[in-house]
């Protein structure tokens, strides 16, 4: 992993560029981006370059009980870990430190049929991953691997012959374990002897989210059918047992709504063995916040946005054509909240696929 960074007009440690408006086109004189890197002692612009390995192993099983036509349970169990090797290669003498984490994992659940139309079910898990892949280490580092805890309750129905599919879901998960600094650590060397006995980190912070999903799939005739996805939830940052003077707050990155359309409607051409399937498609994503504590700025967000998606699709015997285009309206929206900011969104695009069987 390797980051680079350029400053613009506003910044004077090394020869800035012009103000960058819009990074898909940069408004610097000439050349390119590498072209202002390239000095990484003088420029200062290397932040970061390191190795950094994962691999997990584990075993599992998993077994499913009929206690009747109508209730089922579901049971499963898990032993892994993780491990993980970071090497900082900003100077050739840095060490290579690594951490280990195990446990066990489940999974358990219950499901219940009222009729052919409706059943209901209850579940409950424990995972785990590795804390962060992209993370440092250091030679003191003993970081428990991040835990996931959910809950799921919901229901599925179908009515009209099948030709309506849906399911509604309330759920509640959290990503436990979550890292940050211990306000009483001193970072200056000459209180080294005070941090003796004073961890730097602690882990038992937790984003957590509630909220609902509704999922519909509806065959409205032998030509049209449609999907429709919608979830509403509240993400939030539960704040440590060493952290209690800090309040709760909205997870950055996380949208309070989200929704997604997408109907497709087939048609018989003359001299066609297989109709044609032409579908259009809508996404939704809310407002989302975004770290901007660096300028002072208490709460700052990227915008919600819209955009368009559209599909032609024909199968044949031997071979399928596909064209898709994204962004039909060329919206300009930002597809990732990031820090200080957002990652944006493509631009429209056309992508044509043909595939043939033999």
């Amino acid at each position: 992993y390797q980051q680079l960074s350029i400053w613009d007009a506003d910044d004077t440690r090394s020869d800035p560029v012009p103000y960058i408006y819009d990074i898909r086109e940069p408004n610097w004189p000439t050349g390119t981006f590498d072209d202002y890197v390239t000095d990484y002692t003088t420029a200062g612009s290397l932040r970061s370059k390191y190795d950094k390995t994962a691999s997990a192993w584990g075993v599992s099983f998993q077994e499913v009980v009929y206690f009747s036509d109508a209730l089922t349970a579901r049971a499963g169990g898990a032993y892994s870990g993780v491990s993980q090797t970071y090497t900082n290669q900003t100077t050739d003498s840095n060490p290579e430190y690594d951490t280990d984490d195990n446990g066990f994992t489940y999974n358990l659940g219950l499901n219940y049929q009222f009729s052919d139309q409706l059943a209901t079910f209850i579940n409950h898990s424990k995972g785990r991953t590795a804390y962060s892949i992209l993370g440092s280490l250091s030679a003191d580092d003993n970081r428990p691997d991040a835990e996931s805890v959910s809950w799921d309750l919901g229901a599925r129905f179908t009515a009209f012959d099948e030709e309506l599919l849906g399911s509604i879901v309330f759920f509640d998960t959290a990503r436990t374990n979550l890292r940050y600094s211990n306000p009483l650590f001193e970072d200056d060397p000459e209180d080294a002897a005070y941090n003796i006995d004073v961890p730097e980190y602690y882990y038992d912070e937790q984003d957590r989210t509630q909220g609902v999903e509704l999922d519909l799939n509806m065959m409205l005739n032998e030509q049209w059918s449609l999907n429709f996805n919608a979830t509403y939830q509240d993400a939030i940052t539960e704040p440590g047992d060493h952290a209690a003077s800090q309040a709760e707050e909205q997870t950055k990155g996380i949208p309070e709504t989200f929704a997604s359309l997408w109907t497709s409607y087939s048609y018989e051409f003359d001299g066609l063995i297989n109709p044609v399937k032409f579908s259009v498609g809508m996404t939704y994503e809310d407002e989302r916040s975004i770290s901007a504590s660096a300028f002072g700025i208490d709460y700052a967000i990227v915008e919600a946005y819209t955009v368009w998606d559209a599909a032609v699709t024909y199968q044949g015997d031997s071979w399928d054509l596909q064209l898709n285009i994204d962004n039909l309206t060329n919206e300009s929206y930002y597809s990732k909240a990031m820090y200080l900011g957002g990652l944006p969104g493509e631009t429209r695009n056309a992508k044509l696929t043909a595939t043939y069987h033999f």
